[in-house]
């Protein structure tokens, strides 16, 4: 075990547990629950200052400091050590010529995200600086999922450039709210209630599963297709979420459920969504670093006479009445359902209410005395098949490239895009006039694919049965099962 000492032994939260059923077992595999933060910089960057910000916030969050092991009992438990040493890269590329800092940028890039975190040998977070030339730099941040969600990790990547500024020194900062009150919280909730309420709400439900059924499981890095709304549709978006009285959550699920729909030829889909898991009773919750996000079952149910909007306002208030109980496991209420697994899909909504970096597109900002912020990027990866991650002008379709191919993916998202811009102009249509088929891809099904089909003059569908009846009665017409 590295690190100095045993500080506190905590309990897991849900997501927690359910990453380390997917990571922590197979140490072959691919761990796909790990996210990075790339600064894009400009200027010259002080290494020592950079080091000094890294350990400042080891020394803040406890969380950063955990680590996660089996006992002998089966059990899975999490420990913090009282201090930990930095893992620490540097890597300098100046000197070399463009071709050749280009392959090894590339290299460094793909061998950070692919080097596997140890589970039970914290510090579960590291950073690595790139010096490109004179005046530009990279430096990754890249944390394991288990000890930090998509907020967080944004918490930190904010309060990372900060500890820059101020060469280290964390006594002007916020004090970081502890997430052993989080995890006392999680104590104090009723599981009884919560048991009821998921049974009621999946009462009759059917796993919805989109993925072909070939090959493993086993984990892979997936693909992504981003996709930036246009100013129209974004901003139409907004103002029919707001005339309505709709989050920009509710929309963004309400097209995934309806594609769902359109794709499995069903009225009742299920599939998964992250929830917040920060309960707004606690202090300092909405700055607290650790792993509160949750996993949950997400139902949708209508009928095609129905509006869209109907769908919506149903789902947002199925959505209010189960808030309380989002705590237990995906795989508790999984059992409540009678179901291993009720979905494959994913549906996750970043909104993050405070001031954090947004990863997609940032203008230059001083970080330090000669050296600017220029870009931020960003990634992240889960296990499901297909996840659909929307933010308000933007989504991505992440998909593992063993079950679907991009051209697959691709027409995923154009058909996702016809659903968002129905609901954008006219969310009062009924569900049943819904269409997702791509331009010409009605009539290559009419006049292409059904090509051949018999004319027929004045006979009724049961007349032509009993034709057939009299032509063949002899012959098998029907096997079941």
């Amino acid at each position: 075990m590295s690190g100095h000492g045993l500080a506190d032994v905590w309990p897991l939260a849900p997501m927690q547990k359910g990453m380390l059923f997917h990571s922590a077992y197979d140490h072959e595999a691919t761990d796909v629950y790990r996210g990075q933060v790339i600064f894009d910089l400009r200027g010259r960057l002080d290494i020592g200052a950079l080091q000094r910000a890294g350990r400042a916030l080891l020394r803040r969050h406890a969380t950063l400091r955990a680590g996660f092991r089996t006992l002998k009992s089966g059990e899975a438990a999490q420990f913090v050590l009282r201090e930990v040493d930095l893992p620490w890269q540097e890597v300098d590329l100046h000197g070399t010529t463009e071709p050749e800092r280009a392959r090894r940028l590339d290299e460094v890039m793909n061998q950070e995200w692919s080097h596997r975190f140890v589970l039970a040998e914290p510090p579960l977070m590291r950073l690595t600086a790139i010096r490109l030339d004179e005046e530009r730099s990279k430096v990754v941040l890249t944390v394991h999922h288990i000890l930090c969600d998509g907020w967080s990790t944004s918490i930190i990547a904010n309060e990372l450039i900060e500890l820059y500024r101020r060469s280290g020194d964390d006594s002007t900062l916020p004090p970081a709210t502890p997430y052993p009150e989080y995890l006392a919280w999680l104590g104090r909730q009723d599981l009884g209630a919560a048991r009821t309420a998921w049974r009621e709400a999946l009462r009759d439900s059917e796993p919805t599963i989109m993925a072909p059924a070939k090959g493993d499981r086993t984990p892979v890095d997936p693909d992504e297709i981003r996709v930036e709304l246009t100013t129209a549709l974004a901003t139409r978006l907004q103002e029919q979420a707001r005339i309505h009285g709709l989050t920009m959550s509710t929309v963004m699920r309400g097209a995934w459920a309806l594609l769902l729909g359109r794709l499995t030829d069903r009225r009742d889909v299920v599939f998964g969504g992250t929830t917040a898991g920060r309960p707004p009773e606690l202090p300092g919750i909405d700055i607290a670093v650790g792993m509160f996000i949750n996993t949950l079952p997400v139902r949708a149910r209508w009928r095609e006479d129905e509006r869209m909007l109907d769908l919506l306002v149903r789902m947002q208030k199925q959505q209010a009445v189960l808030l309380p109980h989002e705590h237990l496991t995906l795989s508790e209420v999984q059992g409540l359902a009678g179901a291993r697994e009720l979905f494959d899909t994913l549906t996750v909504f970043q909104n993050y209410p405070i001031d954090l970096l947004d990863l997609h597109e940032t203008t230059a900002r001083a970080v330090g005395e000669g050296l600017t912020l220029a870009g931020v990027g960003g990634r992240d990866a889960t296990h499901y098949p297909l996840t659909f991650t929307a933010m308000p002008q933007r989504f991505r379709l992440t998909y593992r490239p063993d079950l679907f191919d991009k051209e697959s993916a691709e027409e995923l998202v154009s058909r996702l895009l016809l659903v968002l811009e129905r609901l954008a102009a006219t969310p009062d249509a009924r569900i049943g006039e819904l269409g997702i088929l791509l331009e010409g891809e009605r009539s290559r099904l009419v006049e292409g694919v059904n090509v051949g089909g018999v004319g027929v003059v004045d006979a009724t569908v049961p007349g032509l049965f009993g034709r057939v009846v009299a032509r063949s009665r002899d012959e098998v017409a029907v096997v079941d099962g």
